[in-house]
């Protein structure tokens, strides 16, 4: 049971300072000039990346995937060692 508690709180630590760091870096691109949406691409990858290292998760996230079954075309595919475990789209703030 403690060594659970301990997984959660490390969990909680890691995401929190990842979100956090990931509010800085998104405010420092906003507003200087571009498409707002693809301003959140680059900190968006940063934040994946340090969630997953975090975590001792080896992910990847790869941009622009097409999904001819239904029709669309996610910004990122997410993939968790040799699985795909799901997709995201982004989307401009306040959207």
């Amino acid at each position: 049971m403690a060594y659970a508690r301990r997984i959660e709180h490390l969990s909680g630590d890691v995401i929190r300072d990842a979100v956090a760091a990931f509010g800085a870096d998104v405010s420092a691109k906003l507003g200087r000039g571009g498409a707002q949406e693809d301003q959140l691409r680059g900190p968006l990858e940063v934040l994946l990346k340090r969630v997953a290292i975090g975590l001792g998760l080896d992910a990847v996230a790869y941009g622009e995937v097409h999904l001819k079954g239904i029709r669309a075309r996610p910004d990122y595919a997410v993939d968790v060692g040799s699985g795909r475990v799901g997709y995201l789209e982004v989307k401009a703030p306040n959207r």
